[in-house]
């Protein structure tokens, strides 16, 4: 593994990223904001290196790039708004020989006062999650989730002059390293082993004989990007003359093959075992006799042998079985709950005829999952900014309440809510909708107004 360093022109950071994430949600289209953070670098050739080599681009003169994005100052207001809880929105930290120390004061509201005074102690700031309270952030993620089809986060680092606030570490996420303000060392290491190599969890924090000389070590300076696979080895240090401010966005973290199969070969299990009687059969008598960590090395017991390949037949048949299709439901719902909302109309919606014309309010605005014997439509227009924050105490222990994020159809509507959701980009007629029984597709087309999962499109 090496770091793909590239330089991008002054030319290619005339225009600020805030008004790349514009035109890409106002286009739908959006790749665009991602290829111009990587420009000159083709995003088929970016995707091609994901997740398995770090790159940079520097940009020579790229310090209004990311203007908007967030700044020193608006961090500073944040924390006076008294809002802001240590744990849950912002961590103090510092890192030194000894080790990393966290300076929280519990869960309590962060005093201002007190985190501006360790911060000039030498103390780094992490805001978590900044985008729940800036727009343009909120902008970005939205953007990067419609291009990646998975949730998409952020932290702030706001780090004094020459100084670490966080130990050697890898993490469980693909990362984004965005330069705001001032300018920051970093040292990547490559994992140490196959083992560590697109990790599941983050790491314990290393020290400096665990990990020998690191593969790069580069500044970032205003308006640079810098990406990093999960599980790639880093630590930061901002320079001695000037203090450093970087958002870490980050993706993919808990969507991989193993969460999906996570999901789908317990419930293939359970299904299996209704139509499969020999999952059902009892134990041979003699099966603990062969079978266990002191008999995995009589490899020509007869028992053994046979119990091992009656075992992986049916494993075999429970596997080929597994329900992948119901699983994706389950990640994509997950995922229609968590993501950014959408801007959405403030008028009330239009009235429809037989023959008006809707559309999926963009790309992915909603997911069809079966569940017994109705359709459901899950979508992202009801989310709020605060409802993945991490920490948040649950909900009242009171009766169930409907779910906003939930649209529920009788199954027999999901022809009709298959062809609205699937013809994107191209508009649909109400009056070809597909009809099963009694479905009245018009209603089902004003409920998906309504929850502006659709738009009409005028003639």
């Amino acid at each position: 593994m090496s770091l793909l360093v590239l330089r991008a022109s002054q030319e290619a950071a005339a225009k600020s990223l805030s008004a790349v994430v514009a035109d890409a949600l106002r286009l739908d289209c959006p790749s665009l904001a991602l290829q111009c953070l990587f420009w000159p670098l083709p995003l088929k050739r970016l995707m091609r290196l994901w997740g398995r080599q770090p790159v940079l681009v520097q940009r020579s003169d790229g310090g209004g790039y990311f203007d908007g994005l967030l700044t020193s100052r608006r961090v500073e207001e944040l924390l006076a708004a008294g809002e802001l809880r240590y744990g849950l929105h912002v961590d103090v930290t510092r890192y030194s020989e000894a080790g990393r120390r966290t300076l929280n004061q519990g869960q309590q509201v962060a005093d201002a006062a007190e985190v501006r005074r360790l911060f000039h102690a030498g103390c780094s700031v992490r805001l978590l999650h900044p985008q729940r309270w800036v727009d343009p952030l909120y902008d970005l993620l939205s953007v990067l989730e419609r291009h990646f089809n998975a949730p998409v986060g952020c932290n702030a680092y706001w780090t004094p002059a020459g100084t670490q606030g966080f130990a050697p570490h890898y993490d469980d996420i693909d990362a984004l390293v965005c330069q705001l303000e001032g300018s920051k060392r970093w040292r990547l290491y490559a994992p140490r082993s196959e083992e560590e190599s697109l990790p599941r969890f983050s790491s314990p924090n290393f020290e400096a004989a665990q990990l020998g000389p690191p593969m790069a070590e580069v500044v970032l300076h205003p308006g640079d990007v810098l990406y990093m696979p999960r599980g790639l080895i880093h630590e930061a240090f901002s320079l001695p003359d000037h203090h450093s401010l970087h958002i870490t966005i980050s993706t993919g973290q808990r969507i991989a093959w193993i969460d999906l199969l996570e999901l789908a070969i317990p419930a293939a299990l359970r299904e299996a075992a209704e139509e499969m009687p020999e999952l059902r059969q009892t134990l041979p008598r003699r099966f603990l006799d062969v079978m266990g960590a002191m008999h995995s090395d009589d490899e020509r017991q007869p028992l053994r042998a046979s119990i091992l390949a009656f075992a992986q037949r049916l494993m075999q048949r429970v596997v080929s079985v597994a329900p992948l299709d119901a699983a994706a439901d389950q990640i994509g719902a997950q995922f229609m709950r968590t993501r950014a909302r959408p801007p959405q109309p403030a008028d009330a919606p239009p009235r429809l005829r037989a023959s008006s014309r809707v559309r999926l309010a963009f790309a992915g605005a909603a997911r069809l999952c079966i569940e017994g014997d109705e359709a459901l439509v899950v979508h992202p227009f009801a989310n709020e900014r605060g409802e993945s924050m991490a920490g948040e105490e649950g909900g009242d222990e009171e009766e169930e309440e409907e779910d906003p994020a939930v649209l529920a159809f009788p199954l027999e509507a999901a022809p009709t809510l298959e062809a609205l959701l699937r013809a994107y980009p191209q508009p649909v007629r109400l009056r070809d909708l597909p009809e099963e029984g009694e479905v009245d597709t018009m209603q089902v087309a004003e409920r998906l107004l309504g929850a502006h999962v659709l738009t009409l499109v005028v003639q």
